[in-house]
């Protein structure tokens, strides 16, 4: 008789809340939108927001998320160095 790993009885039992499944699949739509928009080239927050349709502070959250796992990176101020822009990192 083989004996289960604890990983498989953990996976069986703990089943992950609907909420967090919803959250995630939230976030990664959003993320898809960013990157998207930004593809076309740098932009500010707010310019980001308009393209995707979020407010300018909850495209800040999604933007910093974005940046801390490398996926966006910080470009140079605008022309009235009021904002940052984003821009995608380049994948090593």
């Amino acid at each position: 008789m083989k004996k289960e790993r604890t990983i498989d009885v953990i996976k069986k039992e703990r089943k992950v809340p609907e909420e967090v499944r919803e959250n995630l699949k939230k976030f990664n739509r959003i993320k898809k939108k960013i990157l998207e928009a930004l593809q076309e080239g740098p932009r500010t927050v707010p310019e980001i927001a308009s393209a995707v349709g979020l407010s300018t502070p909850d495209t800040l959250w999604y933007l910093m998320t974005l940046l801390k796992y490398g996926e966006v990176k910080t470009g140079e101020p605008d022309e009235m160095e009021e904002y940052f822009t984003y821009q995608l990192a380049k994948k090593k």
